[in-house]
C-alpha cells in the first residue's frame, strides 16, 4: 500500500477552508439582510432557489401577511430585496390590494343602504355584491393554493397582488355607479317591457 500523496492533505484542508469562508460569507450576508429587512434571513446553500426569494409569512386578520423569515437564493441581488419594491414593499402592496377591496365592499354596502338596488341574477351589481361579500373566502382559497404552509415565492406574491388589484379595478366602476344612484331598482328583465307605438 502506497503512502498518501503529500498534496492530498493541503487540498483537503484548502477545500474545507473554502467551505468555511463561503459559510461565513453566507452567514454575514444573512445577518445584514435580516437587519435591513427586519426579519430573519437565511441564504439558500442548496442552489434550489437560484435568484429567487421565498417568504415564510404569518397571516394576520383579513388575510394580510407579515414576513417572519426570508429564504434568499444565492444568486438573488440584495439591493433589490431591500429596495422599496423589495420584500417589504411587495408584502405592503399585497396587503394594500386586499384592504382596498375590503373598503370597496364597505362602500357598496353603504350605497345599497342609501339607494334601492335589486340584486338580479346576472346583473353587474349582483356580481360585485357576490364577489365583495365572499372576499374572505376568495382570499383563503388563493392563499391555500399559493401560500401553502405560509410560504410563498416573491414572484408569485407579485402575481397575487396583481390579481387582487385587477379585481378591484373591475369592481370599482360598479360600486361608483351604485354610490351615484345610477343603478336602478329595475331588475333588468327586458321580456316584461312593453313599448307604446
Amino acid at each position: 500500500m502506497s503512502p498518501p500523496s503529500r498534496s492530498a492533505g493541503p487540498r483537503t484542508v484548502g477545500s474545507r477552508d473554502s467551505e468555511q469562508r463561503t459559510k461565513l460569507s453566507s452567514q454575514t450576508r444573512a445577518l445584514e439582510l435580516g437587519r435591513q429587512l427586519g426579519v430573519c434571513a437565511v441564504i439558500d446553500a442548496t442552489g434550489r432557489l437560484g435568484s429567487e426569494v421565498e417568504l415564510v409569512c404569518k397571516r394576520r386578520d383579513g388575510g394580510a401577511i407579515s414576513p417572519v423569515m426570508v429564504r434568499v437564493g444565492s444568486e438573488a441581488r440584495d439591493d433589490e430585496l431591500v429596495a422599496d419594491a423589495g420584500v417589504v414593499g411587495r408584502c405592503r402592496r399585497y396587503n394594500d390590494a386586499l384592504e382596498r377591496l375590503r373598503q370597496l365592499g364597505l362602500r357598496l354596502a353603504a350605497a345599497m343602504d342609501a339607494h334601492p338596488i335589486e340584486l338580479t341574477a346576472g346583473s353587474t351589481i349582483a356580481y360585485a355584491h357576490r364577489e365583495l361579500t365572499r372576499l374572505d373566502a376568495l382570499i383563503s382559497e388563493r392563499q391555500a393554493t399559493c401560500m401553502g404552509q405560509g410560504t410563498v415565492r416573491l414572484g408569485l406574491l407579485v402575481i397575487e397582488s396583481e390579481f387582487f388589484e385587477e379585481h378591484h379595478a373591475s369592481l370599482e366602476p360598479i360600486v361608483v355607479a351604485a354610490e351615484q344612484g345610477l343603478i336602478s331598482p329595475w331588475d333588468g328583465n327586458t321580456q316584461e317591457l312593453t313599448f307604446d307605438d
